[in-house]
C-alpha cells in the first residue's frame, strides 16, 4: 500500500495532467497483483464486469475496484489480456469471430493469437483506480482524449528521447494494447478503443487512449510543460491568429467602415 506522501504525489500528478490536458474524467491507474495480501479491503464489483467497464468506473465515477477472474468475467478479452484466464478455445481456434469480424477461421485465428497478453497464471488480480486515489504504485496509467490531447501526451513523452513511437491495433480487444505492451516494454501505447468498449463502456466516438508506464509520468509531465512554455502542442490549441487582422468576408461586417454583406447585393439588385 502507498504511504501518505506517495498518495499526495499521485494526486498532484493527476491534478496536473487533468489541468494541462483538460481531461474529461480522471486518469486511470492499473496495477497487476501477484498476491491479494494487503489489498483485502479494496472494493470488489458485486457482479462480473468487463475490464473496460471497470476502467470507465474509475474514469467517470472515481471508483476503485479490485477484480479477480471472478469479478472480471464480463469479457474474455480482459481476462486473457491480464493473464487471469486462458482465451476460450473457440476464440483461440478462430471460430467465434469468423464470418463476423474476420473473413474466415484462419484469419481470425491469426489475429486472436497475435493479440498482446500477459502470461497466464502470473497475476491473481488487477486494481483499476483513479490515479489520484490509487492505493498502490500502479504499473500503467490510461489517459482518454481526442487527437489534440494524444498529441500533447506523445510529444511530452518524446521531448527528450530522440526516438519515435509505433503502435499496433487489431480492430478488436482494445484493452490488449492498452495493458500488455506498456507493462512488457516500458513504453507508452496509443490505442484505438474496440467496438465492444464503445458499446458498453465508452460514450464517445472520438476518444483514443494513451497508456503510459507509471515511471514515465513525471518526465512526460515535464515534457508537456516544456512544450507549453515554448509554443509547442497544447490543450487547448494555441490560437496564434487571435491577434491577426480580421479578413474578408467577416471584416466586411465587423469593420466600422465595412461595405456590409456585399455577397447579397447582386441578389437584391436582381429582385
Amino acid at each position: 500500500m502507498c504511504s501518505k506522501v506517495f498518495n499526495e504525489k499521485l494526486k498532484s500528478l493527476s491534478d496536473s495532467f487533468r489541468d494541462l490536458l483538460r481531461l474529461d474524467g480522471f486518469p486511470v491507474a492499473i496495477k497487476m497483483l501477484k498476491t491479494l495480501d494487503g489489498f483485502e479491503k479494496i472494493h470488489r464489483p458485486d457482479k462480473p464486469l468487463a475490464l473496460c467497464q471497470l476502467i470507465s468506473e474509475a474514469r467517470y465515477r472515481h471508483r476503485t475496484n479490485l477484480a479477480t477472474s471472478d469479478e472480471m468475467g464480463g469479457c474474455w478479452g480482459g481476462l486473457a489480456v491480464t493473464g487471469l484466464a486462458e482465451t476460450p478455445p473457440d476464440v483461440r481456434e478462430g471460430k467465434r469471430y469468423a464470418g463476423w469480424m474476420h473473413l474466415n477461421e484462419e484469419v481470425s485465428r491469426k489475429v486472436i493469437n497475435a493479440l498482446p497478453k500477459l502470461d497466464v497464471g502470473v497475476y491473481k488480480a488487477v486494481i483499476i483506480s483513479p490515479l489520484d486515489v490509487c492505493p498502490t504504485t500502479p504499473d500503467i496509467v490510461l489517459f482518454f482524449g481526442n487527437v489534440s490531447q494524444m498529441l500533447v501526451l506523445a510529444a511530452g513523452y518524446l521531448y527528450n528521447k530522440g526516438e519515435t513511437l509505433t503502435f499496433e491495433t487489431a480492430g478488436l480487444v482494445g484493452c490488449a494494447y492498452a495493458v500488455a505492451p506498456p507493462i512488457k516494454t516500458g513504453k507508452p501505447s496509443l490505442v484505438i478503443p474496440c467496438n465492444g468498449m464503445r458499446l458498453i463502456a465508452l460514450p464517445s466516438d472520438t476518444d483514443l487512449i494513451f497508456s503510459l508506464p507509471t515511471n514515465s509520468l513525471e518526465e512526460t509531465l515535464e515534457g508537456i510543460k516544456f512544450l507549453r512554455e515554448r509554443g509547442g502542442p497544447t490543450v487547448p490549441t494555441s490560437w496564434q491568429h487571435i491577434t491577426w487582422e480580421t479578413q474578408p468576408p467577416l471584416s466586411y461586417i465587423t469593420d466600422p467602415k465595412g461595405p456590409g454583406p456585399i455577397w447579397l447585393k447582386p441578389r437584391q439588385e436582381k429582385s
